[in-house]
């Protein structure tokens, strides 16, 4: 998504489209995300202001990802502000602190065209999160046999709970200090 900087009027420009699909694929690939089945939108308005361009906004939508715990679909829903500075190439403007914005991100231009592509691939890629569930009462996939367990327990016995054997291991590791210790401080007390 590109606009000549001559084309930003004065009061503004506003924006309203669905992500481009090549620039929805290139963000949502690594995810393993249905294309087909998510859809993303950006809302931007950019401003002028002598050679730099404020772009502001949103992307939202709904994404279809692997469920994280048991692979099955999981639909999350997207939501990342857009605040960015556009400068001429080598120029970064000189904000202070309390200037709203001196905590956007600032990027270049090339000075005839903005070029917001790269920068809303990045922000859909970390609103993405690292682990999508398809609901929070997912219990995901034997470790043993492979089983989806939303659909029913495995035909073969479970462990009770997989994530307390480290617990249980550091448990056992905790006496076993306790008990040399002690061992030592009787040792000491004999001598």
């Amino acid at each position: 998504m590109q606009w000549k900087i001559k084309d930003i009027l004065d009061d503004g420009l506003e924006v309203r489209a669905p992500m481009p699909a090549e620039l929805a694929e290139d963000a949502l690939r690594p995810s393993g995300a249905d294309l087909e089945a998510s859809s993303l939108q950006v809302e931007l308005q950019l401003f002028r202001q002598s050679d730099e361009v404020l772009v502001r906004g949103r992307i939202h939508g709904d994404v279809e990802v692997p469920c994280g715990m048991c692979l099955t679909p999981a639909k999350i829903e997207i939501e990342a502000p857009v605040e960015l500075l556009y400068a001429p190439p080598g120029q970064t403007p000189e904000l202070d602190d309390d200037d709203p914005l001196s905590e956007m991100d600032v990027l270049h231009h090339d000075n005839a065209v903005v070029n917001v592509d790269e920068a809303l691939r990045d922000l859909v890629i970390v609103s993405m999160p690292m682990a999508p569930r398809c609901s929070d009462s997912c219990k995901g996939l034997c470790v043993e046999c492979g089983h989806n367990l939303n659909e029913g327990p495995c035909a073969h016995v479970q462990p009770k709970v997989v994530s307390d054997a480290p617990l249980r291991a550091e448990s056992k590791l905790a006496e076993q200090l306790r008990a040399m210790g002690i061992a030592g401080q009787n040792q000491k007390q004999k001598n």
